[in-house]
């Protein structure tokens, strides 16, 4: 592999994923800390929880913007490197990275709009990224921080399409939930970035070479 050229590829994507991150991140930590601090100032009244409910919606709205916006960064990445010959797919692969399906109309083959799961296109995510850098890295399904961002998943879809108001009020220890779903998400990008660098190709002029 060309490496400066396989470096040239990836900076833009590289960039995208950074600024992508750190805008709809800091999104997160805001609602996060404003539902800390109402939560802080001691029993709720009704205007108090009525704070917290909206700061909780908000949160877990942006936090999962931030998931859902890195993670289609990370797909559309490997994709387009893919197109220009430096990462192999299946066809199956790049089918469901493009989120498509193929049907027959007549005699002709079409191809439709199929969205995967958001769950699984997290975690194909996070299968199929690694590939860019020849590493190997793996979710950690096995920790607590997976179980508490899946039920975080749970409260902001059905704060998105509520079918009961209680559906649109999630308890205030939803925020645990989201802490910890927070925390585990960031440890996962943190360890796989950090691995990633260490075999990213450094540029001559970088180098001091």
């Amino acid at each position: 592999m060309d490496d400066i050229a396989f470096q040239r590829a990836l900076a833009p994507h590289i960039d995208r994923l950074n600024a992508i991150s750190s805008l709809t991140m800091d999104d997160s930590w805001h609602c996060q800390r404003c539902v800390t601090e109402v939560v802080a100032r001691g029993p709720l009244d009704a205007d108090s929880t009525k704070q917290v409910y909206f700061w909780l919606r908000a949160a877990l709205r942006s936090f999962f913007a931030n998931v859902e916006a890195v993670t289609f960064v990370m797909r559309s990445t490997v994709l387009d490197l893919h197109q220009q010959g430096f990462v192999t797919l299946s066809l199956g692969e790049q089918v469901l990275l493009r989120e498509e399906s193929f049907f027959l109309d007549l005699d002709r083959v079409k191809t439709s709009v199929r969205y995967n799961r958001t769950l699984d296109n997290i975690v194909f995510a996070f299968a199929v990224y690694p590939r860019v850098f020849s590493i190997k890295f793996s979710l950690n399904r096995q920790h607590s921080g997976w179980a508490a961002f899946q039920t975080a998943l749970r409260l902001r879809d059905s704060i998105t399409h509520p079918k009961l108001v209680s559906d649109f009020q999630p308890e205030p220890q939803a925020f645990s939930a989201l802490a910890e779903a927070i925390s585990w998400f960031c440890d996962q990008m943190t360890g796989l970035f950090t691995a990633c660098r260490a075999t990213f190709p450094i540029p001559p002029e970088e180098s001091g070479a």
